[in-house]
């Protein structure tokens, strides 16, 4: 499994969690960061983006195709959440075409994992305040 696609929809389900804002600028430089480390690793380095530009080239009709995926999605949005969310669109459909194309799978669901994150946190959580309430905490500094 694709780990940069991994991460992207956890990404997609929480962006506050990883970028600190829903923003296209911060999830290409969070991309442009984690390609680089991921190619100094393994030089045969390969993701889910890979073909992602000449694709968004070509949906946003730019005949001379020298602009970047990441300008041509801001010059298709009006601010930088709907980049994001338009992004995202633009993945779903690329990575369909990349499915049928070569056969990988892209199968990771981003809210069942959120969903669960949350309850184990939620447990987590109840267990603290339920030992507190008991005197049962592991605190030696009393």
């Amino acid at each position: 499994m694709d780990m940069l696609y991994i991460k992207l929809q956890k990404i997609r389900v929480v962006p506050l969690l990883f970028l600190g804002e829903k923003s296209i600028t911060s999830l290409y430089f969070f991309i442009l960061g984690y390609s680089d480390k991921a190619f100094e690793i393994d030089s045969n380095y390969k993701d889910c983006l890979e073909g992602f530009t000449e694709f968004v080239q070509k949906k946003c009709k730019d005949r001379y195709q020298v602009h970047s995926w990441v300008s041509l999605v801001k010059k298709k949005s009006s601010n930088e959440e709907e980049a994001f969310d338009y992004f995202f669109s633009l993945l779903k459909e690329h990575i369909k075409g990349k499915r049928q194309s070569d056969g990988t799978a892209y199968d990771f669901n981003a809210e069942e994992w959120y969903k669960k994150r949350r309850e184990a946190q939620k447990a987590s959580v109840d267990a603290l305040f339920k030992n507190n309430e008991t005197g049962d905490n592991n605190d030696t500094d009393n």
